[in-house]
Formats: C-alpha cells, structure tokens, sequence
C-alpha cells in the first residue's frame, strides 16, 4: 500500500504533518515539489447560488424503496 503524507524539507531535515503507520523501517521516495506551484486539494467546495435559475423536481415516489433492492426488504 502505498501512502502519501505531505511535509517540508528544511536544513537537511524532512518533516512531516502527520505519522506514519508505524513499523521498524518503510521505504520513501521523497519527491520535491515547485515551491511555486499550488498544491490542489481533493476537497472541493460548491459556489452558493450555482442552482440559481435552474428547473429541477423531486419525483413524488423519491422516498420509496427501489425495484432493484425489494428482494433485500
């Protein structure tokens, strides 16, 4: 498995934000980014309003168990 964990490198020393998994030794590769470049987040954030304008509607029957799933019920 591999794991990402972000850091900075200074005066010789690599830290880290977070630990590890914890174990005697694991393998790295320590790539440096552009200290220029933005690092983009996973996490993304909706605009308020984007709906705005927009026709949509909730099918009366929204809340009923689905075909696929009445076996399960």
């Amino acid at each position: 498995m591999n794991l990402s964990i972000p850091g900075i490198y200074e005066n010789g020393e690599v830290k880290l934000s977070s630990v590890p998994p914890q174990g005697k030794w694991q393998k790295v590769i320590v790539t440096f980014l552009d200290p220029d470049q933005k690092v983009k987040s996973k996490k993304t954030k909706g605009i308020l309003g984007q709906l705005e304008g927009q026709n949509f509607s909730i099918p009366e029957n929204f809340n009923e168990p689905l075909e696929d799933f009445k076996d399960y019920i």
